[in-house]
């Protein structure tokens, strides 16, 4: 056997998501797990698994392939030790010409002209999008050739300077391309990192790639770099997302006659200012009647009619939609402001929605955002565009848009020329990595050294980890190590704070001057004041992943990115995390790192598992009853799996925490946990579940709820059995003897006596041993929890429900018929198809089997079956029917 497969993803520590991860875990760390598995029993000449040198070397960025070869080497050890067969981990080094590292520094391929035999060149995908250079399950890449002379969307949309740049709206146009397969798309959480400018005479090239991530979304990036660039030179990158399918139907058509009479004032020439900012071409002569009420403004537009052919291309007209989108900034204007010195450009969206494409003429809402209202430099606008009769065809949630100054918003000011500094020694390190990881290629194993290589490794007889490398490790490691020295020393040079709209204002407390410290470290700026924006100190996406990663270390407070949005300097973030920890302001507090006092917790019972990716998701949250220990710890990999716009909330015990007593009964259990429910959900439709004897609290809670009028969309039980069960009579005790010594023969007798014995000793032993032992207060009350369960049990009384149930279950071991309904398993357990819910759910549940056992159908890798079936079940419950 020879497990090869893996994968690789650079990046620092703070830009790693569960997701990540999971995808570096997955091939090397499962793939291993599911084949000793499915290897068991059987006699291996060997088991070879392909580790690495990173498993040695521990380089930078690759934290989480470290992990997995790491393993792979214990692995080995491991399975060499326990089955006595021969067990290799063959840590390759570096390859030449083939392999991951030799892919990351090949040239990228340009479109061909012509092919082998001299023919042109098949015509575009998409004219923004150029030529598929990948298509695999997991990944799809395109790359084009941008030039403003000869591509109108960006000849028609420049700055007042003649720059010329694409649209906010041309990455969703460019998202809805790449991903573009019939089905309805979901874009999330579009962020601007750096604005896409061809210059005059310049040709860009233009990377889009879509990764697929674990949940069935994809991972959308927009990069670019000089056409004639070098080879090793970086990508910069401009926008990424994340798509999806869009899931539930468009809402309710728009009653536009109602609209227009609450937005009466009519003014065509609103768009005016913003015309001096940017200089558009005749594709943006789109605006037939603009109108304006309070928070809230409508739209006519429609595409000239020379452009029209263009709509079966380009389904999203970035033309047609810029304006769409951007049309209602009137509402943002201040008395007494002139018009001309104020630029608003667009940050990103939160969510879009696409369903369907844009025709010729469309009407478009928009309004102040109730969510996050506008603050002084943020603003946030809510958009749905229509066809004529109302039908929604493009729903738009939080479309942000940053206030500048119109000089620093055309990229003037030391800002800029700070952050160009920044950007050009980051590079420089960037680019003296690629050429170090370019030395080692040349230096690589070859693919025919590397085959006489493993033969000689098959040949050798060794077991265990073993290293095979063209280059000296021990050289390639002290080689690693200077440069990150390096690295490190170029980065303690810090920047002068640049002239700004804010005067400096030094932090006045303790967690002032810790985000303060923070700031500094990150943006490389000397001095920061608590009112200096992040923004225009030079930060942007990528540094507020890593804040926030210090932020939530510190505090252990976790905010969304979109918090420097609503709180873009530390004055306004303190505050916000004042907020979170309880405490007030208090000035002058000795200087020093802030303590880290724990977060105050809001529920006793729900504990948040997994949030949604964009903190507001449109599914409702999914409550999920620990089992019978009343831990939901082993409920996480469930959670994460189900999803990234799906919340999910465990529910544990009491007495999980602190000295409270367990509850004695499953109604008590119930109303519990639905009092702290509602207080995230006040009323339905619910999502709820339970694992194993959770499933009955679960069961309960569902009762609970449709009694008082609510609706419940779903209850889940993961391999719930019922709590009535057939009893074991003396006369089947000994129908299954008897048909256990028909099945094992006499030697089961043997075999249960020693068990006996050795439990009995296990027994004895603990004890003699127990005034020695310190137990734990997780290990009382565990037991407690316990017992409190199994008295619950015995009181409880079923009632018939009439809602939807589905049952996760894994297969059953039906080892011995003791009865016309009683059926049982080795350990004598009843088992039954639907594990006795039949006559106490109308209809009976919906049986879905997966894989795994009782304990490990919620634990990888069998969790993810589990999960795409939960996932499925909970998308038909909560999906309105036609």
């Amino acid at each position: 056997m020879i497990h090869a497969a893996g994968v690789v993803e650079d990046g620092v520590l703070p830009s790693k998501t569960p997701a990540s991860v999971d995808r570096v875990f997955t091939p090397k760390i499962q793939g291993t797990l599911q084949l000793e598995e499915l290897l068991a029993g059987e006699t291996l000449d060997f088991f070879v698994a392909f580790s690495s040198t990173s498993a040695w070397l521990g380089p930078a960025g690759q934290i989480d392939y470290t992990a997995a070869n790491a393993f792979l080497d214990a692995f080995a050890q491991h399975r060499t030790a326990k089955t006595k067969q021969r067990t290799l981990a063959i840590g390759w080094g570096v390859w030449s010409e083939v392999g991951m590292a030799a892919r990351l520094v090949e040239p990228t391929p340009e479109p061909a002209r012509t092919d082998r035999k001299g023919h042109h060149e098949a015509p575009a995908l998409h004219p923004l999008l150029g030529k598929c250079l990948v298509r695999e399950p997991r990944e799809i890449a395109y790359l084009a050739r941008y030039r403003s002379d000869a591509l109108w969307l960006l000849d028609e949309h420049r700055l007042a300077d003649g720059t010329a740049l694409v649209p906010g709206t041309g990455y969703l146009e460019l998202a809805r391309a790449a991903a573009d397969r019939g089905d309805a798309l979901a874009i999330r959480d579009l962020s601007f990192l750096s604005p896409l400018v061809v210059a005059e005479g310049e040709e860009r090239a233009v990377l889009v790639r879509l990764a697929a991530e674990p949940d069935e979304s994809w991972r959308f990036e927009v990069s670019s770099r000089a056409a004639s660039a070098p080879d090793d030179e970086e990508w910069q990158l401009h926008a990424q997302a994340r798509l999806e399918r869009a899931g539930a139907s468009a809402r309710a058509p728009l009653a536009l006659a109602e609209l227009r009479a609450r937005c009466g004032t009519i003014a065509n020439d609103a768009l005016d200012a913003q015309k001096q900012q940017l200089r558009f071409g005749p594709r943006w002569n789109v605006v037939q009647e603009l109108r304006f009420g309070s928070a809230e403004a409508l739209a006519l537009l429609e595409l000239p009619a020379a452009f029209r052919d263009e709509l079966a291309t380009y389904k999203l007209h970035p033309a047609l939609l810029d304006l769409a989108t951007g049309f209602a900034l009137r509402l943002l204007a201040r008395e007494g402001e002139r018009a001309n010195d104020v630029f608003y450009a667009p940050l990103g969206y939160a969510r879009v929605r696409v369903h369907g494409a844009l025709p010729a003429r469309v009407v478009s809402h928009a309004r102040l955002s109730s969510k996050r209202p506008a603050s002084a430099e943020l603003a946030l606008f809510d958009v749905a565009i229509c066809d004529e009769t109302g039908h929604v065809l493009l729903e738009i949630e939080e479309f942000a848009l940053r206030r500048f100054a119109a000089s620093s918003a055309l990229g003037a000011g030391r800002t800029t020329a700070r952050a160009a500094q920044t950007a050009a020694k980051s590079g420089a390190r960037a680019h003296h990595v690629d050429a170090t990881l370019q030395r080692m290629v040349e230096q690589g194993i070859r693919p025919k050294e590397g085959a006489e290589a493993f033969e000689r490794v098959l040949a050798s007889g060794r077991s265990g980890p073993i290293l095979v490398s063209s280059i000296d490790p021990m050289a390639l490691r002290a080689a690693l190590e200077q440069k990150e020295r390096e690295d490190d020393s170029s980065q303690t040079a810090a920047f002068a704070r640049p002239a700004l709209a804010s005067d400096f204002l030094a932090p006045r407390d303790e967690i002032e001057q810790g985000l303060a410290k923070l700031w500094q470290e990150l943006l490389g700026v000397e001095q920061v004041g608590v009112q200096d924006d992040f923004f225009a100190l030079g930060g942007y996406s990528l540094i507020a992943v890593r804040l926030f990663a210090r932020v939530k270390k510190t505090w252990k407070v976790e905010f969304p990115l979109a918090m420097l949005f609503e709180a873009p300097t530390i004055e306004l973030l303190a505050a916000r995390l004042r907020d979170e920890l309880g405490e007030s302001f208090t000035a002058s507090a000795p200087t020093g790192a802030p303590a880290a006092p724990p977060k105050k917790r809001k529920f006793r019972h729900l504990v948040l598992l997994h949030p949604a990716a964009d903190g507001n998701a449109a599914r409702p949250p999914f409550f999920l009853v620990a089992g019978m220990y009343g831990n939901v710890m082993n409920l996480r990999h469930l959670a994460g799996h189900l999803g990234s716009d799906q919340l999910v909330y465990g529910i544990q015990a009491r007495g999980v925490e602190g000295s409270d007593d367990p509850d004695e009964t499953f109604e008590a259990m119930a109303e519990r946990y639905i009092a702290e429910l509602r207080e995230v959900q006040p009323h339905g439709p619910y999502v709820i579940g339970g694992y194993s004897g959770g499933g009955i609290a679960a069961y309960e809670m569902a009762q609970q709820l449709t009694a008082a009028g609510e609706q419940v969309a779903l209850l889940v039980f993961l391999d719930t059995p019922v709590p009535l069960e057939p009893p074991l009579t003396p006369g089947k005790r000994l129908k299954l003897a008897r048909l256990r010594l028909q099945k094992h023969g006499p030697g089961i007798f043997v075999g249960a006596a020693v068990r006996k014995l050795k439990h009995q000793g296990k027994r004895l032993k603990s004890l003699v041993q127990k005034p020695l032992v310190k137990l734990r207060p997780a290990d009382f009350r565990t037991e407690r929890i316990e017992a409190a369960f199994y008295r619950a049990l015995d009181r409880y009384q079923l009632r018939p429900y009439a809602g939807r149930v589905a049952l996760f279950r894994p297969p059953q071991d039906a080892a011995f018929q003791l009865g016309p309904d009683h059926i049982v398993n080795e350990q004598a357990s009843w088992v039954e198809p639907l594990n006795g819910w039949g006559p106490w759910i109308e209809g009976g549940p919906e049986l879905h089997l997966v894989t795994g056992d009782h304990d490990n159908m919620v634990l990888e890798p069998n969790v993810r079956v589990l999960a795409s079936q939960l996932r499925s079940a909970i998308d038909q419950a909560i999906t309105p029917k036609s």
